[in-house]
């Protein structure tokens, strides 16, 4: 799916993601979760209380981003708090889910020829200028 359905905090209710699967479980940060919502996959961020304040500065920036609509960058779903389970008082940001997974895990993890990794540099160099575009004017 090329661009995700966005939505407003108040029109989701987190029991509605059924969380299977920690992806990355740390600490000292927040916590990475594969997980679905309205049949889709979506990576969930989760920042356990302690962590609240390391929310509020990455929701300050998602806020600015969540405008953008580009195949190049991701989107943010939702952001709330967790009602049940274990998520429960935990601060949630929602992702739509890229099966390739990070650029960082992509380019550590396997060996790229020439080809690949040209179309990637065209890729991200495409997300960059749409960010410096007038398409977008989100980024005053």
């Amino acid at each position: 799916m090329p661009y995700a359905t966005r939505f407003m905090l108040s029109n989701i209710i987190f029991t509605n993601i059924f969380v299977f699967q920690a992806i990355r479980e740390d600490s000292l940060s927040a916590n990475l979760w594969l997980g679905a919502m309205y049949g889709n996959y979506v990576i969930v961020k989760s920042f356990p209380p302690p962590m609240k304040e390391r929310y509020s500065q990455e929701w300050r920036i998602l806020n600015l981003l969540t405008p953008l609509q580009h195949e190049n960058i991701v989107c943010l779903l939702a952001a709330g708090s967790g009602t049940e389970g274990i998520l429960k008082h935990h601060q949630l940001l929602v992702f739509q889910h890229y099966p390739e997974g990070s650029l960082k895990n992509y380019l550590t993890s396997r060996k790229t020829n020439w080809d690949t990794a040209c179309g990637m540099a065209i890729s991200l160099a495409r997300g960059l200028a749409f960010l410096h575009s007038d398409r977008w004017n989100g980024g005053k």
